[in-house]
């Protein structure tokens, strides 16, 4: 017999039982016939779940890099950058290639947000339909994804340090 066994209508755990018939909902199944039977919904691999997590978190490096960029561009000035005085194009290199790499990271922000969504829903979907718990840790990193969006959202529409305006000028 299969180490692991489940009904295919109703997903109750076969694994032991003397007749070839689900005690719940009385579906025959052959225990020498896999295509009879399911087998427990298997997550993806860790790392396929870690890319998942590093995906959904992935906005806040945004915020991450915006605030580094005016950071350098604070010691680099000796003062804190003023929008629409200081330019971050003219405050040395640091501050310059630091701008690029903030500037390329927005697609690239855009591109883990696809991958994450994607992949959720189809961790969600492959999850069978009586075992939707093992798919509620893909929509766990979905929510994550949403908060840091809001939480960069919000922060760049609040911009308490005119951060962002001093960095788009």
């Amino acid at each position: 017999m299969a180490s692991e066994m489940r009904c295919l209508k109703c997903d109750y755990e076969l694994q032991g039982q003397h007749e070839h018939r689900c005690p719940e909902c009385g579906t025959a199944y052959d225990p020498t016939n896999p295509a009879t039977y399911g087998g427990l919904h298997r997550p993806w691999p860790r790392w396929v779940r870690r890319t998942l997590l590093v995906a959904s978190l992935y906005p806040l490096s945004m915020l991450a890099l915006l605030d580094l960029t005016y950071i350098v561009g604070a010691v680099s000035l000796g003062r804190l950058p003023r929008p629409m005085l200081d330019d971050p194009k003219g405050l040395g290199e640091s501050v310059r290639l630091l701008m690029w790499i903030t500037l390329l990271n927005f697609p690239v922000t855009w591109l883990a947000m696809g991958v994450n969504v994607l992949g959720c829903a189809l961790d969600y979907a492959q999850a069978p339909r009586r075992r939707r718990r093992t798919g509620l840790r893909s929509l766990y990193h979905l929510g994550i994804a949403i908060g840091c969006w809001v939480v960069v959202i919000l922060t760049l529409a609040v911009d308490p340090g005119r951060i962002f305006e001093w960095f788009v000028d």
